[in-house]
């Protein structure tokens, strides 16, 4: 999948997060914003970096990009409080994890991943392979 059918793809689990959280204020960041892709202000404002995987139920395994290019991009670079990380399976239907980035960076530090692979678009970024299991309670 190229860069413009992931990013619509993800733009879709973007609205789907507005949905399952009905915030009275937000606002969706457009395009490629490397910090994080939502705020919701409804007291405070709360930043969520979204992830919509269509593999991660198949590995029951979250993929946490860390760099692209060879640069830090993903865990390393969003400045979010949370990551919504949608579980998509092939019938459209989803798990739904709002994890707080420090937790997964924790879990990062303590080297609790599986294993770091290649891949995306190009082959040209990094992730850490996670197992779900490890962010089990922050299933919504």
């Amino acid at each position: 999948m190229n860069f413009k059918k992931c990013l619509s793809f993800g733009e879709k689990y973007q609205q789907e997060l507005i949905k399952v959280l009905k915030p009275n204020n937000y606002k969706m960041m457009e395009g490629y914003f490397k910090e994080y892709d939502l705020i919701i202000d409804d007291l405070l404002p709360i930043y969520y970096e979204v992830k919509a995987d269509r593999y991660a139920y198949k590995y029951n395994q979250f993929c946490i990009e860390f760099e692209c290019f060879n640069k830090p991009s993903g865990i390393k670079t969003t400045t979010a409080d949370y990551y919504a990380y949608f579980v998509v399976r092939p019938n459209e239907t989803y798990d739904l994890y709002i994890i707080p980035v420090i937790d997964i960076k924790e879990v990062i530090n303590n080297n609790k991943y599986d294993t770091i692979k290649q891949g995306g678009d190009r082959m040209a970024s990094k992730f850490f392979i996670i197992d779900i299991p490890l962010f089990s309670k922050y299933k919504v």
